[in-house]
Protein backbone atom coordinates (compact mmCIF):
# COMPACT_ATOMS: atom_id res chain seq x y z
CA UNK A 1 0.00 0.00 0.00
CA UNK A 2 1.36 3.44 -1.13
CA UNK A 3 0.67 5.47 2.20
CA UNK A 4 0.78 9.60 2.23
CA UNK A 5 2.18 10.06 5.41
CA UNK A 6 -0.02 13.87 5.21
CA UNK A 7 -3.48 11.64 6.07
CA UNK A 8 -3.21 11.16 9.86
CA UNK A 9 -5.35 7.37 9.25
CA UNK A 10 -2.20 6.22 6.58
CA UNK A 11 0.83 7.86 9.12
CA UNK A 12 -0.45 5.38 11.93
CA UNK A 13 -0.70 2.99 9.58
CA UNK A 14 3.06 3.65 8.48
CA UNK A 15 4.47 3.58 12.12
CA UNK A 16 2.76 1.35 13.81
CA UNK A 17 1.96 -1.23 11.08
CA UNK A 18 -1.94 -1.29 11.93
CA UNK A 19 -5.11 0.40 12.30
CA UNK A 20 -7.70 -0.56 14.63
CA UNK A 21 -6.57 -3.74 15.64
CA UNK A 22 -9.66 -4.97 17.60
CA UNK A 23 -12.12 -4.05 14.60
CA UNK A 24 -9.98 -5.74 12.31
CA UNK A 25 -9.59 -9.01 15.16
CA UNK A 26 -13.39 -8.72 14.96
CA UNK A 27 -13.97 -8.54 11.73
CA UNK A 28 -12.01 -11.80 10.81
CA UNK A 29 -13.44 -13.57 13.93
CA UNK A 30 -17.26 -13.07 12.24
CA UNK A 31 -16.27 -13.22 8.86
CA UNK A 32 -16.85 -16.41 6.88
CA UNK A 33 -16.17 -17.28 3.22
CA UNK A 34 -19.34 -16.00 0.91
CA UNK A 35 -20.09 -13.28 3.33
CA UNK A 36 -20.42 -9.56 1.68
CA UNK A 37 -18.87 -6.58 3.51
CA UNK A 38 -19.55 -2.93 3.00
CA UNK A 39 -17.17 -0.03 3.72
CA UNK A 40 -19.56 2.83 4.19
CA UNK A 41 -16.89 6.05 3.86
CA UNK A 42 -13.86 3.63 2.67
CA UNK A 43 -11.49 6.34 2.68
CA UNK A 44 -8.05 4.60 1.15
CA UNK A 45 -9.40 1.34 2.05
CA UNK A 46 -7.73 -0.38 5.50
CA UNK A 47 -10.79 -2.02 6.09
CA UNK A 48 -12.11 -3.03 2.63
CA UNK A 49 -8.49 -4.33 1.54
CA UNK A 50 -7.69 -6.29 4.74
CA UNK A 51 -11.59 -8.00 4.62
CA UNK A 52 -10.66 -8.85 1.36
CA UNK A 53 -7.84 -10.44 1.82
CA UNK A 54 -9.42 -12.69 4.60
CA UNK A 55 -12.54 -13.03 2.17
CA UNK A 56 -9.92 -14.52 -0.49
CA UNK A 57 -8.04 -16.70 1.97
CA UNK A 58 -11.54 -18.27 3.02
CA UNK A 59 -12.10 -19.23 -0.79
CA UNK A 60 -14.93 -16.81 -1.24
CA UNK A 61 -17.10 -13.51 -0.94
CA UNK A 62 -17.67 -9.82 -1.83
CA UNK A 63 -16.04 -5.87 -0.69
CA UNK A 64 -18.26 -3.41 -1.49
CA UNK A 65 -16.67 0.10 0.00
CA UNK A 66 -18.32 3.12 -0.53
CA UNK A 67 -16.07 6.35 -1.10
CA UNK A 68 -16.98 10.03 -2.28
CA UNK A 69 -14.02 11.44 -2.65
CA UNK A 70 -12.25 10.66 -6.02
CA UNK A 71 -8.78 10.88 -5.38
CA UNK A 72 -9.21 8.40 -2.00
CA UNK A 73 -11.36 5.80 -4.46
CA UNK A 74 -8.81 5.81 -7.28
CA UNK A 75 -6.21 4.97 -4.52
CA UNK A 76 -7.95 2.48 -2.97
CA UNK A 77 -9.14 1.09 -6.34
CA UNK A 78 -5.18 1.08 -7.44
CA UNK A 79 -4.30 -0.89 -4.12
CA UNK A 80 -6.57 -3.34 -4.61
CA UNK A 81 -5.43 -3.96 -8.05
CA UNK A 82 -1.61 -3.71 -7.29
CA UNK A 83 -2.86 -6.62 -4.30
CA UNK A 84 -4.67 -8.93 -6.83
CA UNK A 85 -8.03 -8.07 -4.23
CA UNK A 86 -11.48 -8.25 -5.52
CA UNK A 87 -13.09 -4.57 -3.89
CA UNK A 88 -15.27 -2.94 -5.64
CA UNK A 89 -15.15 0.76 -5.08
CA UNK A 90 -17.98 3.13 -5.68
CA UNK A 91 -17.54 6.63 -5.82
CA UNK A 92 -20.64 7.79 -4.01
CA UNK A 93 -21.89 9.32 -1.13
CA UNK A 94 -24.60 7.26 1.11
CA UNK A 95 -27.43 9.25 2.98
CA UNK A 96 -31.06 9.53 3.39
CA UNK A 97 -31.84 11.38 0.02
CA UNK A 98 -30.00 11.24 -3.38
CA UNK A 99 -28.28 14.77 -4.82
CA UNK A 100 -25.00 15.85 -4.11
CA UNK A 101 -22.95 16.51 -1.25
CA UNK A 102 -19.99 19.04 -0.84
CA UNK A 103 -17.20 17.30 1.11
CA UNK A 104 -15.21 20.48 3.33
CA UNK A 105 -11.77 20.64 4.05
CA UNK A 106 -10.95 20.90 8.16
CA UNK A 107 -8.79 23.73 8.53
CA UNK A 108 -7.22 21.62 11.58
CA UNK A 109 -5.66 19.19 9.39
CA UNK A 110 -3.54 19.25 6.71
CA UNK A 111 -5.82 19.49 2.84
CA UNK A 112 -3.73 16.28 1.93
CA UNK A 113 -5.54 14.71 5.03
CA UNK A 114 -8.00 12.33 3.03
CA UNK A 115 -9.70 10.85 6.09
CA UNK A 116 -11.10 14.51 7.76
CA UNK A 117 -13.06 15.68 4.94
CA UNK A 118 -17.04 15.85 5.27
CA UNK A 119 -19.91 17.82 4.51
CA UNK A 120 -19.07 18.51 8.23
CA UNK A 121 -15.69 20.45 7.77
CA UNK A 122 -14.88 24.09 8.54
CA UNK A 123 -12.56 24.41 5.79
CA UNK A 124 -12.95 25.19 2.16
CA UNK A 125 -15.11 22.56 -0.32
CA UNK A 126 -12.75 19.69 -1.81
CA UNK A 127 -14.69 18.15 -3.74
CA UNK A 128 -18.71 17.44 -5.00
CA UNK A 129 -19.92 14.10 -4.92
CA UNK A 130 -23.30 12.26 -5.94
CA UNK A 131 -25.22 11.31 -2.51
CA UNK A 132 -27.44 7.95 -3.23
CA UNK A 133 -29.55 5.77 -0.27
CA UNK A 134 -27.86 2.72 0.47
CA UNK A 135 -30.60 0.53 -1.34
CA UNK A 136 -30.49 2.28 -4.21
Amino acid sequence: MELDLRDNLQRVLYYTGTYEPQVMAFLRRRLRGGDVFVDVGAHVGVHALSVARHLQRLGDGRVYAFEPAADAAERLRATARANGLDVSVIDVALGREPGTIDLLADDRYDPADLGVRSQYGTGRPVATAPLLTFDA
